[in-house]
């Protein structure tokens, strides 16, 4: 397949942005109602006579209830720390609700991902996959993270980018007809762009959009901040500025963290495996431990401690 240049792009009327919600996943936690509450609440707002029970979990939940159009309502969280249910609005229900709908149920949520679609993309899935090879773009995301998927169907294919266990990747498809990008923001970093779904402006949809890609002319320089970008998307993005979306560091790790994650996510395996293995088991678990640590946990183990596994394994 032969590729369309950027020339040939330029060259191209460029769409005004058209911009959807495609995904909304949100947790919360119940305080003043019961869960029967809350799903009540639910049924009447997604206009639901019944809930099927599926007689098992997923996401680390242990109930899952879902309707004809795929939304899950998870509750029974497996882990204490864990938000008590969890509300997953797949695509094609995104699509049946609308945005306000969306815009009224995420007011209840706190929002752990936010798909957002943008239709007549400029780019193909090719296209867009070549102009990341050749470097003409200006990113976080790893270039290894690059990878694509033909589909059964003749011309239909899809360019993944980015890691799917980071705050944002993204695809871009043609299986509807039109190339589509989607932006997947995860975690925090869906709940710092709420405004996305409660604004409903391209604007707000493209500022994300431009914290996680710009396409540049990467002939210009080898530092591709200082590379202009390139006309096309000048056109697409038309002077909206990136959202400079910060996300919270993650704490510094230290003992206190290390012994209250162990005692309420390992010591009941810990115990149990003990119990059927014995202790020399243990003791081949904590070598491999030994040979297995991170920069940090050695850092931690030479600046506070207080008992020599290593020896104690010898012994």
């Amino acid at each position: 397949m032969q590729l369309t240049s950027f020339l040939e792009v330029s060259q191209q009327p460029i769409p005004t942005p058209q911009t959807s919600i495609h995904w909304v996943t949100g947790v919360s936690d119940i305080h003043s109602h019961t869960y029967q509450e809350f799903e009540e609440f639910f049924k009447d707002q997604l206009e639901l006579n019944r809930l099927t029970y599926l007689g098992y979990g997923m996401n680390c939940y242990r109930e899952c209830a879902v309707t004809s159009l795929g939304v899950r309502l998870l509750s029974e969280p497996a882990r204490n720390d864990m938000p008590e249910f969890c509300l997953v609005i797949p695509g094609d229900a995104c699509e049946y609700y609308g945005l306000e709908k969306l815009k009224f149920l995420s007011c209840n949520l706190r929002l752990t991902r936010l798909d957002i679609a943008f239709d007549y993309f400029p780019l193909s899935p090719s296209q867009l996959k070549q102009t990341i090879i050749d470097g003409n773009v200006r990113t976080r995301a790893k270039r290894e993270t690059l990878h694509n998927h033909n589909k059964h169907f003749a011309g239909h294919e899809t360019t993944y980018f980015g890691s799917r266990q980071s705050s944002q990747f993204a695809r871009c498809y043609n299986e509807r007809g039109f190339n589509r990008f989607e932006l997947v923001l995860q975690k925090e970093r869906a709940e710092k762009n709420i405004n996305v779904l409660l604004d409903a402006s391209p604007h707000q949809a493209i500022s994300a959009l431009r914290d996680l890609v710009d396409f540049v002319d990467g002939s210009v320089s080898q530092n591709r901040a200082q590379c202009p970008l390139q006309p096309w998307w000048e056109d697409y993005i038309q002077g909206v500025q990136r959202g400079g979306v910060t996300l919270t560091p993650k704490p510094e790790p230290t003992l206190e963290r290390l012994e209250h994650w162990l005692y309420k996510q390992v010591a009941a395996s810990l115990s149990t495996y003990t119990d059927v293995k014995g202790f020399p088991a243990l003791a081949d678990v904590l070598q491999t431990g030994v040979l297995t640590r991170s920069d940090w946990q050695e850092s931690l183990v030479a600046t506070t401690r207080q008992f020599d596994v290593q020896e104690w394994l010898r012994n």
